[in-house]
């Protein structure tokens, strides 16, 4: 028998989901692969629609000609004018077993991570971390129908 293994972690400082590989099949790559692709679709899904249900319990202040209400800190960032919704994307390589969810805002890590000035409004890593699980059990659930 070979010795098959995976892993999959959140890299905290890269925030992105990564998937270890060791000695797998094409059928299993395969499947993997659309699991993943799967559940990077679920984490971009899940983020959005934090963003978009976050309690806007937080300070309240005019840009431009309208007035916005922040997030209050730990909640995920409330929308404003949709550009950090439309930065994020997932990144998926075809060529490999590898499957992200980034954005592309400038100001993204910023929310996420927090400043001196700002405390985080955490969106990307609640969102990896609920939906890791579930990638891993429907990971393992396909390599046991497999049977490697």
């Amino acid at each position: 028998m070979r010795n098959t293994q995976f892993t999959v972690t959140v890299d905290p400082k890269v925030k992105a989901i990564n998937l270890r590989l060791v000695n797998w099949n094409q059928k299993a790559l395969d499947s993997i692969h659309f699991r993943l692709v799967e559940g990077a679709n679920r984490v971009r899904n899940h983020m959005i629609n934090a963003m978009r249900r976050t309690p806007k319990t937080g300070k309240k202040y005019k840009r431009g000609k309208k007035w916005h209400i922040a997030s209050s800190p730990g909640n995920a960032p409330a929308v404003d004018k949709n550009q950090l919704v439309r930065s994020i994307v997932m990144d998926v390589r075809l060529d490999e077993v590898e499957v992200g969810v980034k954005s592309g805002a400038p100001y993204a890590k910023w929310l996420e991570e927090g400043t001196p000035k700002m405390k985080p409004r955490p969106f990307l890593k609640p969102a990896a971390e609920a939906e890791v699980p579930r990638i891993r059990r429907k990971i393992l659930f396909d390599i046991q129908k497999i049977k490697i």
